[in-house]
């Protein structure tokens, strides 16, 4: 019998429900790209650091981005950040000034301003020297961090957005606009909240002209072009949840699309009141009265809105894609979870249900693409004691494929530095926590090329400590190739006997030929699903690690390292030897740049071999293996855009139900 991966039999080649291991092709996937080039399997660029904390320690997780002025600003942790290297503030702000090699060093560090002009700004420093016309140094920034405002910045609850020729900004203390017309001029506090505890989302309107946001848990308001704020009493351009008789209920976040404002909320005070059990839901609002339309989501919260041309998509705290039907919001996908929540999906605080987003979802971290697809930032953690993850859920931007259903992962968080071509891991599986998500339409750059993405996200540099950075996904560098090796992984739907048993015998798979003598593809394969062990580990060298877990009966099985250096990498134990609780793991295949603590997972699967070389576009391996299913992983190590585009299985029957 011949088998194929994908089924050559199916109208769409690549599927994965993420509701099954045996419908459609794929189970698992890491780092896969579906779009570039459609029809064929190719691994995505890097999501590589931009900025971190090493280079700012104020520099927290990313929670809101704007393009504005040709600049692109950030939320981060408690201040906001800017790409550019002119910065014009108010008298009293606190800046931060990092210019590398363009300052001198005495003029580096935290200051007040103490005046400003329209194209300067002046701060205190005693030990500082005269400096003028001077420009920022390779990767250094000018950049508000604290001040009047900025302490009330908050990312898992402000948010950012250009609206009436300025820039907008919600703390937890207001609403607040900056406009370049006067270079004098500060933050102007337009809006006080009543609520410091309630996410506060904005959303612009073109259709109303008018820039909506919350002021607490329960009230949604807005501001027009005139600067003149709605007026809840009379019901003009506000909607409140308990006088709309949605009480039980808080506001989550919001999305202006066409005419109409989305409001997700979520319930609060566990999930019933009055004694009638009620669930999340998502409200179609005109924006300016009392007519609105709701629907129940059947779950906790709905957690982000986005949309295109129109059609309106959300995720709940079930992990499920939702698309209005026009008379309903309708499943249309899901990440594989089942019977379980994601980290703070539905977290209770003492007023109701927490709005912060140590969530598997920040609000911002989903949008659409010119491919027709979703792209959705995902912290994999569930909501458990032990913060487990799920083996075919691995952190990072999953992408849904409205064409088809088909549910992906393609972009997975590294160390790797835009600037930098050293290798020390191939994409953390496992992060701390995860932020806005944006695209990018107007960066480029003749020597470093273009990225797409801008992402926020708050990861681990090693077993335990952590880091907070923006992540861009590496720009096709017209020169060099910056990407440096690149590793992902899919693992297949379950392949079935066609009788009770196969002997299962050989293995083909073809490929674009492989670009680089050292791209390899590796193939593995399992007959039965046993629980991962999972461990912290401590390199000591390129192929060796120790750690005090028992992995002692996974000799010749895989460990794949999830977090720190060297994840990514699913290599294969040779030998493990032990002393005084300590086990010694010897590696088939040295990981590049490995140090410190990390953190892995050891499985069973049983390597088959590896494809490699220049010369053929297709190879084979043999399999002994019995039995009535066989699940294959292949594992990709390329170092540019090489291209697997199919596999195919031979089995003879084995035990026959009629003989």
């Amino acid at each position: 019998m011949k088998s194929t991966f994908p089924p050559q039999n199916q109208t769409f080649r690549y599927l994965q429900t993420n509701r099954s291991d045996r419908l459609g092709s794929l189970w698992s996937s890491f780092n896969l790209d579906f779009q570039s080039k459609l029809g064929t399997l190719k691994l995505a660029n890097k999501l590589v650091i931009n900025t971190n904390s090493t280079d700012d320690a104020d520099l927290g997780r990313a929670g809101a981005f704007a393009h504005w002025y040709t600049k692109w600003w950030a939320i981060c942790g408690s201040g906001i950040f800017q790409t550019s290297n002119e910065l014009l503030t108010g008298i009293g702000t606190i800046v931060r000034i990092d210019a590398g090699s363009g300052f001198a060093s005495g003029n580096e560090g935290s200051f007040t301003v103490t005046g400003s002009g329209a194209n300067y700004f002046e701060v205190t420093n005693a030990s500082g020297v005269v400096e003028a016309d001077k420009t920022i140094g390779a990767g250094g920034y000018i950049s508000v961090t604290t001040g009047t405002y900025t302490t009330n910045i908050n990312p898992d609850v402000s948010d950012l957005k250009v609206f009436n020729g300025r820039l907008w900004l919600s703390t937890t203390y207001g609403l607040y606009s900056l406009s370049f017309d006067n270079g004098a001029s500060p933050w102007i506090l337009r809006v006080v909240f009543i609520s410091a505890t309630s996410c506060h989302k904005l959303a612009y309107s073109r259709a109303r002209q008018r820039l909506y946001f919350q002021t607490n848990p329960k009230i949604i308001g807005s501001i027009d072009v005139n600067d003149v704020v709605s007026n809840a009493s009379v019901d003009d351009f506000t909607l409140e949840l308990d006088s709309q008789n949605l009480s039980g209920r808080r506001i989550t976040t919001l999305e202006s699309v066409g005419d109409n404002i989305i409001v997700g909320t979520q319930i609060e005070n566990g999930n019933s009141i009055f004694g009638s059990q009620i669930s999340g839901s998502i409200i179609n609002w005109d924006g300016f009265s009392a007519t609105y339309i709701e629907y129940d989501l059947n779950a906790g919260a709905c957690l982000a809105i986005c949309s295109s041309d129109n059609n309106i998509y959300a995720i709940d705290s079930e992990a499920r894609i939702l698309k209005y039907s026009g008379y309903s919001y309708i499943e249309i996908g899901r990440l594989p979870v089942d019977r379980i929540l994601l980290t703070d999906a539905t977290t209770e605080t003492i007023y109701g249900i927490s709005p912060t987003n140590g969530r598997f979802i920040h609000y911002n971290g989903m949008r659409t693409t010119k491919n027709n697809t979703l792209l959705l930032a995902i912290n994999n953690l569930n909501m458990d004691a032990s913060s487990s993850i799920n083996e075919n859920l691995p952190s990072g931007i999953w992408e849904f494929d409205l064409t088809n259903n088909n549910f992906t992962h393609k972009y997975s968080f590294t160390y790797q530095r835009i600037d930098s071509t050293t290798i020390t891991d191939f994409g953390q599986n496992r992060i701390l926590g995860i932020g806005a998500l944006e695209l990018d339409y107007i960066g480029a750059n003749s020597s470093l090329g273009r990225p797409t993405l801008v992402i926020g996200a708050s990861y681990y540099t090693d077993a335990s400590s952590t880091a907070s950075a923006i992540f861009i996904d590496s720009p096709a560098n017209p020169t060099t190739n910056k990407e440096g090796q690149k590793r992902g992984y899919f693992v297949t739907t379950w392949f079935e006997s066609s009788e009770i048993t196969d002997n299962w015998t050989r293995l083909w798979a073809t490929y674009r030929r492989l670009l680089n003598p050292t791209d390899k593809i590796v193939f593995k394969y399992r007959q039965n699903e046993e629980t991962p062990v999972y461990a912290s580990i401590t390199w000591t060298s390129t192929t060796t690690f120790t750690t005090t877990t028992d992995i002692s009966a996974y000799v010749g099985g895989e460990v794949e390292v999830l977090q720190g250096t060297g994840s990514g990498s699913c290599t294969h134990i040779t030998s493990i030897s032990v002393a005084l609780g300590v086990y010694t793991v010897t590696l088939d295949t040295a990981v590049a740049g490995v140090t410190g603590t990390a953190k892995a997972r050891f499985q069973k699967w049983i390597k088959l071999g590896e494809i490699a070389g220049q010369v053929l576009s297709y190879g084979q391996l043999p399999i002994i293996a019995n039995d009535n299913r066989i699940q294959i992983k292949g594992c990709l190590e390329f170092t540019g855009d090489n291209e697997l585009h199919g596999v195919t299985l031979i089995s003879t029957p084995d035990l026959k139900a009629n003989p």
